[in-house]
């Protein structure tokens, strides 16, 4: 029986195998997939929606409360059975229903940005994954053409030992420089397959898809100045949210201030049929019927606020604590994005010099391996000597595309403090 259920759960892996869907991505697939599909990011539009149905119908704040009753009452010992009923409708103004209605849509405004906030963290996290997968495809590249290099050199060199031409030292250290680029391999492409399932988790897509990337490591063209970059802060989504939450707060102050002697008009009418006797002629008989109907016009004026450390003048005193840490918060908020952008934009600049000096030097390694295999051919040096020349060219190509990451990836970080596009998707 164990048998038979392990070879059916096989049997449907092989199927969900052969049948998984591919995917072939540019940066852009990768983002609208994951706007589509992302588990949390649905939960969050479902947020904003209930957000946006509360302030839409933010009008029920004006319908009138209505009320039905209906009892039966017996007087002890000898009074007959009574029913009775009532419908009453009331309607209840305040003078801080404007605010009320301001509320509802700083509410919405603020879940709104949040909402855009989210999915710019959620979209770097998807660039920043993409960007990270092609830095290692890259590496794999280049591993797999130093491998096959290295391959070349174990055949030609285990020829010429065979000759007589070669010692037992240049094959060993052919033998070793290969043993050791297999694993460093089979290393990358672990990281890259891990890396591929985290991209399918963070776009919704199922383990067994097949998915490929098209694209490569490279500086986006777009140029920008550290000016322009700074006057941006001030539009920022984090900004934003802390500002609509100073408005909401000193909206909460007027209404709070107003409910302290805000005087409530109530407008009601009620109607209250009374049957005195529900059982046998009794209940089709006019005699026994008594309709009651009443209007009330009424108003009320809150005195909370005359009693000492009342609940009202409580509220009061949090709202503009609240403010004032607020207010705080916001100028903390510029001071740091400010340090913020200047650390990065000291960091591209540090990058880019870097990434200039690595590019040289990658050059400069081409052309000293260029010159050594030519003098390795002619027997002018080692095999030992080759191996150097080809670890220090690969290393410094490694170097450049590291570094061009780097850069990128910084320049991620610049998108999602401004909250702007500068590698499009």
């Amino acid at each position: 029986m164990k048998v038979k259920l392990i070879s059916g759960i096989l049997i449907i892996f092989a199927f969900s195998r052969i049948f998984a869907d591919g995917y072939n991505w540019e940066l852009n697939d990768a983002i609208n997939h994951g706007m589509s599909e992302n588990l949390v990011l649905k939960q969050k539009q479902i947020d904003l929606a209930q957000r946006q149905t509360a302030s839409d119908r933010s009008w029920n704040l004006l319908l009138p409360d209505l009320q039905a009753d209906l009892g039966m009452s017996k007087g002890i010992p000898e009074d007959p059975w009574t029913v009775s009923g009532s419908l009453g409708v009331s309607l209840n103004l305040k003078a801080s229903l404007p605010y009320q209605f301001r509320n509802l849509q700083y509410l919405l405004d603020m879940e709104l940005i949040s909402y855009k906030r989210f999915r710019q963290a959620y979209i770097r996290d998807i660039k920043d994954f993409f960007y990270q997968i092609l830095l290692v495809k890259e590496r794999i590249a280049l591993a797999r053409d130093n491998l096959k290099l290295i391959e070349m050199q174990y055949a030609k060199t285990n020829l010429l030992y065979e000759a007589g031409l070669a010692s037992d030292l240049d094959l060993m250290a052919v033998k070793v420089n290969l043993a050791n680029t297999k694993p460093e391999i089979l290393s990358l492409e672990n990281d890259y397959a891990s890396k591929l399932f985290q991209l399918k988790y963070l776009t919704g897509l199922n383990p067994d898809d097949e998915l490929s990337l098209n694209g490569h490591i490279a500086l986006p063209s777009d140029t920008f100045s550290a000016a322009d970059l700074s006057a941006m802060i001030a539009e920022t989504l984090d900004l934003q949210i802390l500002k609509k939450e100073q408005l909401k707060l000193q909206n909460d102050r007027k209404m709070a201030k107003l409910q302290t002697w805000d005087p409530s008009f109530n407008f009601g009418y009620s109607y209250s049929p009374e049957l005195s006797l529900p059982i046998g002629d009794g209940f089709f008989s006019n005699d026994t019927w008594i309709g009651r109907g009443a209007m009330t016009i009424s108003v009320s004026l809150p005195l909370n606020s005359l009693l000492p450390g009342s609940a009202i003048k409580v509220n009061f005193e949090s709202i503009d604590a609240k403010s004032k840490k607020n207010e705080l918060a916001i100028q903390q908020l510029i001071y740091t994005s400010h340090m913020e952008l200047s650390n990065l934009i000291n960091k591209l600049e540090g990058i880019s010099q870097t990434l200039d000096a690595r590019v040289l030097a990658a050059e400069f390694s081409r052309e000293a391996h260029d010159s050594t295999v030519s003098s390795y051919n002619t027997g002018g040096i080692n095999i030992l000597d080759l191996q150097i020349s080809e670890s220090d060219l690969q290393e410094s190509r490694v170097a450049v595309l590291t570094e061009t990451y780097n850069y990128i990836s910084t320049i991620l970080d610049l998108e999602y403090l401004l909250g702007i596009e500068i590698i499009k998707e």
